[in-house]
């Protein structure tokens, strides 16, 4: 009744939809509204966010033959990890959640999703200071955008190896990768915007925190490490 009659609330209404379709057995159709639930709540609320992608992901687990849980089972995977910098994760336990999401990507046919669950673990390692795992799929995810046939997807190839170069003390790498993802999205400062900021601003913010806080001289492109925070905010 309240898909029925209440079509304008069914966000807010997600969470109990979800909880009616499991209980009755429905799991993808539980699994699709947790995942609107979390998409509803996830910027105001992580933990919950978080509670309602795991269900989304044990959910799918009961319908892995139906055709459109191999997305679905990706996305979530990837929100999982993309979550985990709100919360601490084991290695063990963010290797699972790939791993998983991995085998969804790779049975929707999308290699995209495959290239973005890569990019989410190189965010989430880096997060946790597990540096070395963050290049390896900040690597990875390269490789993957490089061959998008999306102008967006492959502007960002750079964008998640730029923190852990930052942290590992690779001025100079980051230095010629920051410069060209500024250039590439120049026209763009919109492109991959996630949370508060795009990967245009994300570049400027990464030559400010390695001039503001890893070398004693500025470290810039142009200008101050100051002036680079402060676009990066713009």
């Amino acid at each position: 009744a309240t898909e029925r009659f209440d079509a304008d609330r069914l966000d807010e209404e997600a969470a109990l939809l979800a909880h009616h379709h499991a209980e009755a057995g429905q799991h993808f159709d539980a699994a699709q509204w947790h995942a609107r639930a979390a998409s509803h709540i996830g910027k105001s609320d992580f933990t919950e966010a978080r509670q309602h992608w795991q269900r989304t992901r044990e959910l799918l687990r009961e319908v892995e033959d139906q055709p459109a849980a191999a997305s679905l089972g990706a996305t979530a995977c990837r929100a999982l990890l993309t979550l985990s910098i709100r919360f601490a994760l084991a290695p063990e336990e963010a290797q699972r959640i790939f791993e998983e999401g991995r085998r969804w990507a790779e049975a929707s046919g999308d290699p995209v999703r495959v290239g973005l669950l890569h990019q989410a673990l190189s965010v989430a390692e880096a997060t946790h200071l597990r540096i070395d795992s963050a290049l390896e799929h900040a690597d990875a995810f390269e490789r993957f955008a490089r061959a998008a046939a999306d102008p967006e997807l492959r502007a960002m190839a750079y964008w998640p190896s730029l923190a852990p170069l930052r942290v590992r003390g690779d001025l100079a790498e980051l230095k010629t990768r920051a410069a060209a993802q500024l250039e590439w999205t120049r026209e763009h400062p919109e492109w991959g915007v996630r949370d508060w900021i795009g990967a245009h601003g994300g570049a400027f913010w990464e030559l400010g925190l390695a001039g503001l806080f890893l070398v004693a001289t500025p470290f810039t492109v142009g200008e101050q490490p100051q002036q680079h925070v402060l676009r990066a905010v713009r």
